[in-house]
């Protein structure tokens, strides 16, 4: 479930011009508001305050294959020719965020864009690799993204992807981002970094399917022949049963 607050101070505005973040390097087509998590809000609040949209905080991105951004905005209006186009960017592979487990972290995902310096068929394009939240980035900026950052992203991914040698099985005592106790019987999966914080990607066998739980809110882990560990000694048990 999503937990993530929503908040009507939006950074980039969308309002009736072509694109938003005109200032940008490459602008935001209109259309493309639900790549950054702007999305139509019907609350209360909203309507009372005349606001058409929000967007989570922290937003999940999600930019995807096809997405076109062009420099400078204008050229957008009409055939390449119209305006001189000095750089064309497409998104050729990605993977959106993702919700963790307590409905409150972001998870970041990762694509790869290509870059023309110029009007596509004119120039060769170079490929480059960004988390979507390091793509926003150079949308703003025009500055290529640390690539370091999007490998390491991906190796997450991959490892997430894969069992551990040994299968780890464990009933699991979580404590949710309000407080609230959850117990869950999980599967041990991978560890994965992102934002400061470490995510312990397992398979729920009540939901059945893959969830990612905060490491640090994992409180107690009982294997299946009743060994207890507690505290600290978590993080330090599942660092040893799964990469």
């Amino acid at each position: 479930m999503d937990r993530r607050r929503r908040t009507f101070l939006i950074e980039i505005a969308f309002d009736d011009a072509p694109c938003a973040g005109r200032d940008w390097a490459f602008p935001l087509p209109g259309c493309m508001r639900e790549r950054v998590d702007v999305l139509p809000d019907t609350t209360t609040a909203a309507r009372a305050g005349g606001h058409a949209v929000s967007q989570g905080v922290p937003p999940l991105l999600r930019f995807a294959p096809g997405d076109v951004f062009v420099d400078p905005p204008a050229a957008r209006r009409g055939p390449w020719g119209a305006v001189p186009v000095r750089r064309v960017v497409q998104v050729a592979e990605a993977e959106p965020d993702v919700l963790a487990i307590d409905g409150v972290g972001v998870v970041d995902g990762v694509l790869a864009f290509d870059l023309w310096p110029g009007a596509p068929g004119t120039v060769a394009a170079t490929r480059h690799r960004a988390t979507q939240r390091g793509f926003l980035g150079f949308l703003r900026s025009g500055e290529i993204p640390d690539a370091a950052e999007a490998e390491a992203a991906a190796a997450v991914a991959r490892e997430a992807s894969r069992l551990p040698l040994v299968p780890a099985r464990f009933e699991v005592l979580y404590r949710r981002a309000d407080g609230t106790p959850s117990r869950r019987v999980l599967t041990l999966l991978a560890l994965q970094r992102s934002r400061g914080q470490l995510y312990l990607s397992a398979r729920c066998h009540a939901k059945e399917g893959i969830r990612t739980f905060r490491l640090d809110r994992v409180e107690r882990l009982v294997d299946g022949d009743g060994v207890v560990t507690e505290g600290a000694d978590v993080a330090t048990l599942v660092a040893k049963l799964v990469r």
